[in-house]
């Protein structure tokens, strides 16, 4: 009798460990998964990540100035009113706000880049410099930052 409870027992804290360990599992497969939004961002746009030579080629998602002005005002209800406009296209009714951006400091000097279009293709901006690549036949558009004269107000 007391090797049948101590059995149920195991086996109870086993069912509320496998419990657990699929719901952390889960929960760390949609974390780490890249398929997370199928190739398009929290907006249902495809992505368009940026890599830079001056955040050592770590790919960034780039962003519409509406974009992130919506996620300034929504805060934390984001997701949901995401999910109510699931079928529209989010847009601004002006032009400048729907352009992709991304803005960091970087460092003086010369810098390198290029962009990536939904996970798949990779291209180089015609509005800048294209260089080959430290000698290489690798291709990047290049851009020179001045270092800062005066320090900053």
């Amino acid at each position: 009798m007391v090797l049948l409870q101590y059995n149920k027992r195991q086996t109870e804290k086993q069912e509320e460990i496998s419990a657990e360990e699929k719901q952390r599992d889960q929960k760390l497969e949609e974390a780490l998964s890249r398929t997370r939004y199928a190739t398009k961002s929290a907006f249902g746009r495809k992505q368009v990540f940026l890599c830079c030579s001056a955040n050592d080629w770590i790919p960034i998602e780039m962003k519409t100035a509406f974009e992130m002005k919506l996620e300034r005002a929504k805060g934390e209800d984001l997701p949901s009113f995401l999910e109510r406009n699931k079928g529209k296209k989010l847009l601004s009714s002006q032009k400048v706000d729907n352009v992709m951006q991304f803005s960091s400091f970087v460092p003086p000097g010369k810098h390198f880049f290029y962009f990536i279009y939904d996970r798949k293709s990779i291209f180089v901006s015609p509005n800048h410099d294209i260089v080959r690549y430290k000698g290489t036949n690798v291709f990047l558009n290049q851009i020179t930052v001045p270092p800062r004269l005066e320090p900053l107000a």
